[in-house]
């Protein structure tokens, strides 16, 4: 392959003439301008570390079901020098692998973790909210993050669980180290604090699976255990761990992000919360909004199983496939004015793609719009004069779980 083109060059193209070559530091420094620029020429370009990235949101769409790709979480490993460990041992037990066992492994969590628990969730979760929103102090700043964005999604996971709260903090500090590996944005002598993270998370979800196997009650964790036991999975209590460990790990940081770009979202278009302000019905339209305006993850990788042509291009077999779920949410074939934040557009999705899709699509996709939506109603309700007190947060990054700043607000 030629090098990738700069800013204000052209693109330059693999040696056969038929791919653009996209640079992946321009991907990650400014991912929705380069998306943009080549999505123009492409649905599907060259990745200038190897690779190919999917741009367009129907290739994305149809390769999500396609059993063509595979799940790549054993090639990604290897390539930030993941190759043994607790992290590697988390993505091999856990179910973000294909086949039979993610099947087994998804399977009794998809019985426990139903709709309807997370419905009879939201008064907590309103509950929640107005108990942080009631710690801030009128006209004085407030670290949105720390002070709400944070807490909010590890104390509902808390709840759900039955995990003490004075134990939140250090499941959520555990988290966010952990969940860092998602992206490509560290240096090597970091990984050592990750696996750590992993091991700490991996022992605290053992110490309480272990109490419910022996003092069950009346909670998730618990019902998960009789859902293995009854229905003969073949879990094994390694297995059993991981998707709990899994929970824990994309709930806390997807949704904190999403958070902190929804209410920065609306805080830059005053007139958008206003709307919600006099109308809470609104919510569910901002939140959806906000998740196709910034998607908490920018890509899914998958692995080509057997040669692929998409959208006229050929993908060997064993090539990395990055699926830019922050491309597809702003596909101009899909959405009219996808550059503009609008809660009152005409076409907004009925699912989101950035939570996935086909067999892996997100388990917790309902608890995530639950949180964002109650904790909106709770915000424009209780502060409808909130406003940012600085800067606006920066957000970063496209692959993994992506990166967002801290935004200070004053009510």
């Amino acid at each position: 392959m030629n090098d990738a083109a700069t800013d204000g060059h052209p693109p330059r193209y693999t040696q056969d003439g038929a791919t653009p070559i996209v640079l992946a530091e321009k991907l990650e420094a400014d991912p929705h301008t380069v998306c943009a620029r080549y999505r123009a020429l492409s649905p599907v370009v060259a990745r200038s570390t190897g690779g190919f990235v999917v741009l367009g949101a129907a290739e994305i769409e149809a390769l999500l079901k396609d059993d063509r790709v595979r799940s790549a979480k054993a090639e990604t490993n290897r390539a930030k020098g993941i190759t043994d460990g607790p992290l590697w041992d988390f993505y091999q037990l856990s179910m973000q692998v294909d086949g039979p066992e993610h099947r087994k492994r998804r399977a009794p969590f998809t019985r426990t973790f139903a709709l309807r628990l997370i419905e009879q969730t939201r008064p907590m979760i309103r509950a929640v909210a107005d108990r942080l929103i009631d710690n801030w102090i009128q006209d004085r700043p407030v670290d949105f993050v720390d002070g709400f964005a944070k807490p909010l999604p590890a104390l509902t996971i808390a709840h759900i669980l039955g995990i003490p709260e004075e134990e939140v903090p250090r499941f959520t500090t555990l988290s966010n180290e952990a969940a860092r590996v998602t992206g490509f944005n560290w240096a090597p002598e970091e990984l050592p604090s990750m696996q750590e993270a992993c091991r700490q998370m991996v022992s605290l979800v053992q110490q309480m699976l272990m109490d419910r196997r022996s003092r069950p009650r009346e909670d998730f964790l618990s019902r998960y255990l009789a859902e293995i036991d009854i229905k003969a999975d073949g879990l094994s209590a390694e297995e059993a761990v991981a998707q709990i460990v899994l929970l824990i790990a994309a709930g806390i940081e997807t949704t904190r992000f999403a958070e902190i770009a929804l209410v920065s979202l609306l805080m830059q278009h005053r007139s958008q919360w206003d709307a919600i302000c006099r109308n809470p019905e609104l919510a569910q339209r901002a939140v959806r909004e906000s998740l196709r305006f910034e998607p908490s993850v920018g890509t899914i990788v998958r692995v080509s199983a057997q040669p692929l042509a998409i959208a006229g291009h050929v993908v060997p077999a064993g090539q990395l496939i990055h699926l830019s779920l922050l491309s597809a949410s702003r596909d101009e074939r899909v959405f009219q004015r996808s550059g503009e934040f609008d809660i009152m557009r005409d076409d907004l999705p009925r699912t989101n793609i950035g939570f996935g899709g086909g067999m892996h699509r997100c388990l917790g996709d309902s608890l995530a719009l639950a949180e964002l939506e109650e904790s909106l109603i709770a915000l424009t309700q209780r502060v409808p004069q909130l406003r940012l007190a600085g800067a606006q947060p920066q957000i970063r990054g496209h692959s993994g779980v992506r990166r967002i700043e801290g935004m200070q607000v004053v009510s």
